[in-house]
């Protein structure tokens, strides 16, 4: 028995060890990134601010898709350091007082681009009395827009159902695209860091990515939850619920 225990303690401390070395080595990795980031962003630039001398069609598409692809890389990194801040309690995030109404209201301003890109059309539904919630403002805007913005890519430009929603303990946030959907086994995993969704067609992977594992962080901070609902070719529901703030 008590060599059993003793084996039992290594392996904990074993275990530990490793926690703390990865916890360690992300950020560590991250930061290291940004330098050969930052050189890739300059050289990009430079490529697109000479682009009215190039002539080749498809050198053109190459500096949009590397241009695409850069932002793509900066914004995963960018998630990353947040998510490992977030996890190893270093990050306190700066919470107010807040209608996510507005919230979304902002969110739509800044996606609408996306949705005349897509055709499709936005379908608002907003209480009458304030939804207040107690937020990281700049956190959660961008959590609501990555919502946004994956249903317009998976929507197959149907409409697109935003509700926020009220009651005496909680606020909430929903956003239903009527698109592609997701088999169970998908919606189970969704929220694993790094997991991509996908089912063999090219136009049907939902590049979630780090995406939604930062999204639950960020939400579990603020004391709320998100959930998934979908069904396959019916669409997908993502929900957002935060306590309501006291009223005054």
């Amino acid at each position: 028995g008590e060599v059993y225990k003793r084996q039992r303690e290594d392996q904990i401390e074993r275990l530990e060890s490793l926690s703390k070395v990865q916890r360690l080595f992300v950020p560590d990795v991250s930061h290291e990134l940004r330098t050969p980031l930052a050189s890739i962003r300059l050289a990009t630039e430079q490529i697109q601010d000479a682009r009215e001398e190039i002539s080749d069609p498809f050198a053109l598409r190459s500096i949009q898709v590397l241009s695409s692809s850069v932002d793509r890389f900066e914004t995963m990194l960018t998630d990353l350091l947040d998510i490992s801040r977030i996890d190893s309690g270093n990050v306190k995030l700066r919470l107010e007082e807040v209608d996510l109404a507005q919230v979304v209201d902002t969110v739509i301003e800044t996606t609408q681009f996306h949705f005349d890109a897509t055709g499709t059309e936005l379908r608002l539904h907003l209480p009458e009395e304030p939804a207040t919630a107690e937020i990281d403002v700049t956190r959660v805007e961008r959590i609501i827009r990555n919502l946004v913005v994956n249903a317009l890519e998976h929507g197959e430009g149907k409409p697109m159902d935003v509700t926020v929603a009220v009651d005496a303990d909680a606020v909430a946030v929903r956003v239903r695209d009527h698109g592609i959907g997701m088999s169970p086994d998908v919606v189970a995993k969704v929220f694993d860091r790094f997991y991509r969704v996908t089912s063999g067609k090219r136009h049907d992977v939902r590049g979630f990515g780090l995406g939604l594992a930062y999204v639950t962080s960020v939400i579990n901070q603020c004391g709320g939850t998100i959930i998934a609902e979908s069904e396959l070719g019916v669409g997908t529901k993502m929900i957002i619920r935060l306590p309501a703030s006291e009223p005054e």
